[in-house]
């Protein structure tokens, strides 16, 4: 009985193993791509711009509509205390 426990250990194991390097690899890959996104904006600022302007247009434009074939500018406006 002897040569069978490390074949049945082996046949765990090996399954084991690789289960363990897709699961880390699925995670380094889903933590990860956050990151490129936000390098690339930092890279090109305008494209981070363009892409603020295009998430506050369409939430603003669930509320209310908006004209099309316009490209809107975005401000933000303080109001100083006194």
């Amino acid at each position: 009985m002897e040569p069978e426990a490390p074949k049945k250990m082996s046949k765990v194991v090996l399954p084991l193993v690789v289960l363990l390097v897709v699961a880390s690899l699925a995670a380094s890959y889903y933590f990860l791509q956050p990151v490129s996104k936000s390098q690339k904006l930092l890279k090109d600022p305008t494209a981070a711009q363009t892409a603020e302007v295009k998430a506050v247009t369409a939430e603003v434009s669930k509320i209310m509509e908006l004209p099309t074939g316009e490209d809107p500018s975005i401000a933000t406006v303080w109001i100083k205390p006194s």
